[in-house]
């Protein structure tokens, strides 16, 4: 499980400061706030209604590089589909399946940099041979609970929560 309340940095072990992200961004930014290692200055921002929460684990200039590939890969298979965000949680359902993680902690800002470039080799696979089963349809017709159940039973992954996809 991902520590979203960090008091020690994920990549050098250094001391974590809750901060203005104007500190960061030179602008005030989203919830405003952010974690900030004091040793080696990675960062993570935090939710907006939630604004201690960060969103992800802390992370360098290459890592959100990294973030930001893996994204523009991933997008485009659920936006502008008619079920986006069905989609979007059976994507994230599929990926984990095929990294071993559970979905829960399947997300792109929860990921280490191994994960990344993990995630990434798996999205350029997608992108030049798109799975067919995208969009799976369960035998009951539109069941969510049947639709999301079906999925994880597919690729063997554990499916404990949606609320971050």
């Amino acid at each position: 499980m991902i520590d979203l309340y960090p008091k020690v940095c994920n990549l050098c072990g250094g001391p974590i400061e809750y901060v203005s992200n104007a500190m960061i961004y030179g602008r005030q930014y989203g919830s405003g706030f952010c974690y900030r290692c004091r040793a080696c200055g990675a960062y993570v921002g935090t939710h907006k209604p939630q604004p201690r929460k960060a969103l992800g684990i802390l992370a360098n200039d290459e890592m959100r590089e990294w973030k930001q590939k893996c994204h523009n890969l991933f997008d485009p298979f659920w936006q502008g589909h008619k079920d986006r965000q069905g989609r979007r949680k059976n994507l994230y359902i599929r990926l984990a399946g095929e990294m071993g993680v559970d979905v829960q902690d399947c997300h792109f800002g929860y990921f280490n940099m191994d994960q990344l470039e993990r995630a990434y080799k798996i999205l350029e696979r997608w992108k030049e041979s798109p799975p067919e089963d995208l969009d799976y349809e369960p035998a009951c017709g539109s069941c969510k609970d049947c639709y999301h159940a079906d999925w994880t039973d597919m690729y063997g992954v554990m499916a404990v929560s949606y609320t971050h996809l």
